[in-house]
């Protein structure tokens, strides 16, 4: 071999440093093109568009990832909540055969009467304002009293907003009138007395 220092194939057609081509017949009678100059920056690699188009993409993927993850995790968290429910009030009543240490758990947290001896699980007005709206909407029908059902609005109101702002509707509108004089009545009050109010009134529709 005549060739000095490294050298390796080249493609026959390849253009970059030409004078240090030679040509090379192998035993087999095959002619190649071998070259000891490497190209350098003389050849544009086709494969640096595909390199840099990778790297301008990994940071969006990676924050795609974290936005999915964190959306399986919303997703998950939703379906405990709806699986396993916060624990509603539970009126405990000692049993009358038994011994105080042994209570009969009776869940009733919307009791209108519950007994002296019954000792309620500690809830947050919050929660017992929630549990009171659904109570509600599982107990007022057709047949409740128009009167309850704007008491109802008037102290839920004024629980969610505050004191009523608007003017008092027109003589003719006497619905959103009657929804307006229920609201104004508890001017004042505050979003706890209100939600004790909501609770109390709910406790009072027929079940």
């Amino acid at each position: 071999d005549d060739s000095e220092g490294p050298w390796c194939f080249v493609a026959p057609l390849q253009n970059c440093a030409e004078e240090l081509q030679s040509t090379y017949k192998n035993q087999a009678g095959q002619i190649m093109t071998k070259s000891s100059g490497p190209c350098t920056d003389e050849v544009d690699s086709r494969s640096q568009f595909i390199l840099d188009g990778a790297e301008a993409m990994t940071a969006p993927l990676q924050l795609s990832a974290v936005l999915g993850l964190l959306l399986l995790t919303m997703s998950a968290c939703g379906v405990l909540l709806y699986r396993v429910p916060s624990t509603q009030t539970v009126w405990t009543t000692p049993s009358r055969n038994q011994g105080e240490d042994n209570l009969e758990a009776e869940p009733s947290p919307m009791r209108s009467s519950p007994s002296k001896r019954q000792v309620p699980e500690e809830l947050s007005l919050e929660r017992r304002f929630e549990i009171a709206q659904k109570e509600a909407v599982r107990r007022i029908k057709n047949t409740t009293p128009e009167e309850q059902k704007y008491a109802l609005f008037g102290l839920y109101k004024q629980a969610k907003e505050g004191d009523v702002r608007t003017d008092r509707p027109g003589f003719f509108n006497h619905r959103e009138r009657a929804k307006w004089d229920a609201w104004a009545q508890h001017r004042g009050k505050s979003p706890e007395e209100a939600i004790e109010g909501y609770i109390h009134a709910v406790q009072l529709l027929e079940a």
